[in-house]
């Protein structure tokens, strides 16, 4: 195909064009620099994780990209089954590490999940987002990256962690099982803030309603020190946020508030995702998309 050079003139005003947005919206936050990592800083985000943490350039790391037609069948592989989810969390911390907001359950209730017969206890939940809609999950579905991803990690007796990841859409309408977060995020507006919960949260309505559906993968924590290991069950049903919501998500900041400037917005805390290089399993029956890596 032969190309005018007024044609290449307007490919290469694009390409300046994409070049200048892509470096808008990763600006450095040159305090970041102090944490041991970060998203945004110059000379720790992910690209130098690897070298002041060994494990984070291991071969099952995590996020990954998952692509569906690629995906087999694994008869072995279980319903994923959530115990206790449905009671609503009264008593929760919710706090700003610099690096997401977690919310650590502080009551009584033994909430899980079973993962192939083993029984994991929740030890908090986690969010990962974007200072725009697209990219904002960290696991990647046939190309696709999701404006919001929620961790709930899980830790079983002998120390293993086994983590569902939730993809979120973004919607116009607010989404009712949010609020209880949403409303004490300006609480925790900057890192080291903490704070409780207002209002009970239900994690069962943060589901989508076929939570049964999963991909399963062996990788590692999405964060240093990336520990290989972790078991993945990332749903394949998505669930939504209201826009607005998401927004207050945005507003946060990544340091202290003398810290605070436009560039150190607590926003991007996604990894780049990996290829997966290795055969997938699809489990069959009534979850009809799920893989495991070995």
């Amino acid at each position: 195909m032969n190309v005018s050079s007024s044609e290449m003139r307007i490919f290469m005003l694009f390409g300046v064009l994409f070049t200048f947005l892509e470096v808008t919206v990763t600006q450095f936050c040159e305090k970041n620099n102090d944490e041991a990592f970060s998203y945004r800083g110059s000379t720790n985000g992910p690209k130098m994780w690897k070298i002041f943490f060994t494990s984070c350039g291991g071969k099952q790391q995590s996020p990954i990209r998952i692509y569906e037609d690629e995906v087999l069948r694994d008869r072995n592989l279980t319903k994923l089954r959530f115990k206790n989810y449905n009671i609503p969390i009264k008593q929760a911390e919710i706090v700003n590490n610099g690096h997401t907001v977690m919310i650590t359950p502080e009551d009584d209730v033994r909430r899980g999940i079973s993962v192939q017969g083993s029984a994991f206890d929740l030890e908090q939940l986690h969010f990962h987002w974007g200072s725009v809609d697209r990219p904002g999950s960290e696991h990647t579905i046939n190309h696709i990256r999701h404006p919001l991803e929620v961790h709930l990690v899980h830790k079983d007796k002998e120390n293993r962690t086994a983590v569902v990841g939730l993809l979120v859409k973004v919607q116009k309408e607010y989404n009712a099982a949010f609020i209880p977060i949403i409303q004490v995020l300006m609480g925790v507006m900057y890192k080291d803030k903490s704070t409780q919960l207002l209002s009970p949260l239900n994690l069962n309505n943060l589901l989508p309603e076929n939570p049964a559906s999963f991909y399963r993968y062996i990788g590692s924590l999405t964060t240093p020190p990336c520990d290989e290991g972790v078991i993945w069950s990332i749903l394949r049903k998505t669930t939504y946020i209201g826009r607005h919501q998401l927004d207050y998500f945005r507003r946060l900041y990544s340091v202290i508030k003398a810290d605070k400037c436009s560039k150190c917005r607590l926003s991007e805390n996604y990894r780049p995702s990996f290829p997966f290089l290795v055969k997938f399993f699809l489990l069959h029956s009534s979850i009809p998309m799920s893989f495991q890596r070995y």
